[in-house]
């Protein structure tokens, strides 16, 4: 029997891992803002700083959960900060790409230090045992959502 929350919502573990994203979201929310980071702002250098070279809009977009229009707001934010260069894409003359700029690394490794601590502390009731088969069954779960 599918018992259901107080939303009308199934409960489940798909539910759960909703739930705690929008819960963590809202933590890190206030959390990157008293270090003069928006949540875009930090998921777009996150982005960026695992690309070794400048990337294309359409990879930043295709691995953050922002939409074009609010995704190319925040990288003006980051340019006129400093943190973010566009460069002329080599091969669409209508397009650029986007890079993390040195400039950039401090407050990256601030919110950085400041949303590891956070995960740390939501899984600091698990055994190791219990983190290991966390990570296991997230990742199952994640690589059939990609399919």
């Amino acid at each position: 029997m599918t018992k259901f929350s107080a939303t009308g919502l199934p409960l489940s573990p798909i539910f759960s891992i909703t739930n705690i994203t929008r819960n963590r979201e809202r933590y890190l929310t206030g959390a990157l803002a008293s270090i003069g980071l928006t949540l875009a702002e930090w998921r777009a250098l996150r982005i960026m700083h695992s690309f070794a070279e400048a990337i294309p809009m359409g990879v930043l977009i295709a691995h953050s959960q922002t939409d074009r229009s609010a995704l190319g707001r925040t990288v003006d934010r980051l340019v006129q900060r400093g943190w973010v260069e566009r460069i002329p894409d080599p091969n669409d003359k209508r397009a650029f790409l986007v890079r993390k700029l040195s400039s950039a690394d401090e407050i990256f490794e601030r919110a950085f230090q400041l949303v590891g601590a956070f995960d740390a502390t939501l899984q600091v009731e698990l055994t190791l045992e219990e983190r290991a088969v966390l990570r296991g069954a997230l990742e199952k779960i994640e690589r059939l959502s990609d399919q």
